[in-house]
């Protein structure tokens, strides 16, 4: 997650995508 933190305000499209294929990532290793 920290990687989100470190993409710059003007990557909102970019963050946005990193953002769900980290909730799949998550949901595919929590369970």
């Amino acid at each position: 997650v920290k990687v989100i933190v470190n993409l710059k305000g003007r990557e909102n499209e970019f963050r946005n995508i990193a953002i769900e294929l980290i909730k799949r990532f998550q949901n595919d290793i929590g369970e």
